[in-house]
Parts: structure tokens; C-alpha cells; sequence
């Protein structure tokens, strides 16, 4: 049996909880190489850090910095991939809650997905994972009452973090998918805890849940990466633990 073709991927969003938790089990994955865009890579663990399948780019981190967004895309072949953790820092939290802060107040993640794109454009990347949360809307969904009242109470008390995510998915259908191979992965709850699985699907279809795991996003992540997997493109899925662990 032939080696499997080395792929590098590009991580933003690394040095937070659900990007530790993807680089961990990335690394297990002999042929995958990853490339991390951060401002601070001190936040990563030194055996991430130090890990030889782990390289830190050089540049600003910033998801305002167009050129240094295009730079590490340029390190990426057409069929290497890039996998996205943006969202609301925790340590911030409060900070986006303020009605009178300047945190969260623009677009500020569907922005640096203009630019990510952009960048995919001119060098002839075409795959991204990009995050979402169950507060973007899919046709596909159905009522699912947990969801429902997660995404309202985010909605009031949490407006511009629900605002920027919701931005998200709203960018992402501009994409044309002759252009791009996006996914945006919609999650609930993030959750630390045993793996057990994860599914896909959309809300209230009987499989999906309102919460995950981090370590089953991390392996469903690197699943559809390692396989090829091309049935969600130009999609947004929700990925949660399967309703058939819950019920045990």
C-alpha cells in the first residue's frame, strides 16, 4: 500500500480550547503537517510548541493584516487545507457583553474570512472548515426546543458575539463553491470531557444534539480532512455528539 500523500493544514484559532484540542489530534495523524496563524503562540503547550509537525508561522497573527493572512495562505498547495476556530475569545467574554465596549462591535471573523478567501482565490486553495454556531440559521433545520432557547439566550445576553457568528454564515453564502470548497461546522455547547461519537446533520433531525465535545469536533475534523470528504461542501452542518449517546 502506497504512503499516504503528506497534507499540510492551516489552523486559525489554534491556541484556543477547540483548536488545542484539533493540533492534538492532528498530530497522531503521521502525514499531516500543520501550519498555525496565531498573535500569541506562547498560549500553545510546549509539546504542541516544540511538536515537529508543528510550525509556527511567521507574521502578525492578526485577522486585520491582509498581507500576512496572504502569506501563510502562500505556504499551502492547492490540495492542502485550511481549518478555521474563530470565534469569541472566553477571556473576553465580558469584554464583548459591554453595549459600550469596541469589542465584537464590527464583523470583525466574517471580515477575516474575506480575506482568508481572498487569499485561497489567488493561490488556487480551494478547501476551508471554517466554525459556526447552531446561532446560524440553515434551511434545513427543524425545531429543536434545546437550540432554540441556547441561541435566544446567547441572542440577549451575549448580541455582538451572536452577531459576529451569525455574520459568518451569512459571508460564506457569497462564496460560490466553483470558487471555494467551504464548510462552516455549526456547533452548540463546546464541552471538555471523554470523547464518545460525534455526528452530523442539521437540527431537530433526530441524530444531532445541542452540545460537543471538543475532542469528538477535533476527530471529526481531521475525519472528513484524512478521507476527502466532499459532502458538505458549500454546506453547514451541524456537528454534535449523536443523540444516541445521549439517550443511553
Amino acid at each position: 500500500m502506497a504512503a499516504a500523500q503528506e497534507r499540510q493544514i492551516l489552523v486559525f484559532g489554534a491556541t484556543g480550547p477547540a483548536g488545542l484540542a484539533f493540533l492534538e489530534e492532528a498530530v497522531t495523524i503521521p502525514h499531516l503537517q500543520l501550519l498555525v496563524y496565531a498573535r500569541t503562540p506562547s498560549k500553545l503547550p510546549n509539546s504542541l510548541l516544540t511538536h515537529p509537525q508543528i510550525e509556527v508561522l511567521p507574521g502578525t497573527g492578526s485577522l486585520t493584516d491582509a498581507a500576512s493572512i496572504r502569506s501563510a495562505v502562500a505556504h499551502l498547495r492547492p490540495t492542502d487545507v485550511i481549518v478555521s476556530f474563530l470565534g469569541p475569545p472566553a477571556s473576553q467574554i465580558l469584554a464583548w457583553m459591554n453595549p459600550f465596549g469596541k469589542e465584537g462591535k464590527e464583523p470583525i471573523f466574517a471580515n477575516a474570512y474575506r480575506l482568508i478567501v481572498d487569499a485561497m482565490k489567488s493561490t488556487g486553495v480551494r478547501r476551508i472548515f471554517a466554525l459556526g454556531t447552531i446561532s446560524i440559521a440553515d434551511e434545513k433545520d427543524n425545531n429543536m426546543l434545546s437550540a432554540l432557547a441556547m441561541v435566544w439566550i446567547v441572542r440577549l445576553l451575549f448580541n455582538r458575539g451572536w452577531r459576529n457568528m451569525v455574520e459568518v454564515g451569512r459571508f460564506f453564502d457569497t462564496v460560490p463553491v466553483e470558487d471555494i470548497d467551504w464548510t462552516v461546522y455549526r456547533v452548540g455547547l463546546l464541552l471538555n470531557g471523554e470523547t464518545q461519537a460525534a455526528t452530523d446533520g442539521y437540527l431537530g433531525d433526530g441524530k444531532t444534539t445541542s452540545s460537543i465535545r471538543r475532542s469528538e469536533l477535533a476527530k471529526w475534523l481531521v475525519t472528513q480532512i484524512t478521507s476527502d470528504e466532499s459532502k458538505w461542501i458549500g454546506q453547514k452542518p451541524v456537528v454534535s455528539t449523536s443523540a444516541k449517546v445521549t439517550r443511553r
